[in-house]
């Protein structure tokens, strides 16, 4: 029984920590790229904010203070480069077609398409990518973190009752 506990442990441990690690990856690899815009935003960073301005969300204020503290990182690559386009949609298609996340929503228009994906443990939220593509632009967006069930029914609610 101990054995199957240390491996079922072990191998949590590695998913998690390739999952983690996916922002990361994908950053390094194609921020020094040319045409592509990078943004990393550190845990330390989002520590630091102690209170965020209300922010208007198509009329309504939306307090996001909760939700900033509660990322552990961030990652943004906008390319606009058409061979580093195909290729980070390529990689993004082959991880996120793992399984590991779970595919939320999928819109397709006029040669864009917009997947959202995320990753939950019990009613927790630990990963959440958006990866929207067209022929002249991909962009991926990662964010990592313990976003509760409660906040983002909080952040709803606060934008349906205003």
């Amino acid at each position: 029984m101990k054995k199957l506990v240390v491996l079922a442990i072990a191998l949590s441990l590695t998913v998690s920590s390739f999952a983690d690690s996916l922002g990361r990856k994908i950053y390094n690899r194609y921020s020094d790229e040319k045409d592509v815009s990078a943004v990393y935003i550190s845990p330390s960073m989002f520590k630091m904010i102690n209170r965020l301005p209300e922010m208007d969300m198509g009329g309504q204020n939306v307090e996001l203070t909760g939700l900033i503290k509660s990322l552990d990182g961030f990652y943004l690559i906008d390319s606009r480069n058409s061979s580093v386009n195909a290729s980070l949609k390529s990689e993004m298609d082959n991880i996120l077609s793992d399984g590991s996340m779970e595919l939320m929503l999928e819109a397709k228009e006029e040669g864009e398409t917009v997947r959202i994906y995320t990753k939950s443990q019990g009613e927790t939220m630990t990963h959440f990518v958006l990866v929207a593509s067209e022929k002249e632009e991909c962009t991926v967006v990662y964010l990592e973190g313990q976003l509760s069930r409660e906040q983002l029914n909080a952040i709803i609610g606060d934008m349906n009752h205003q």
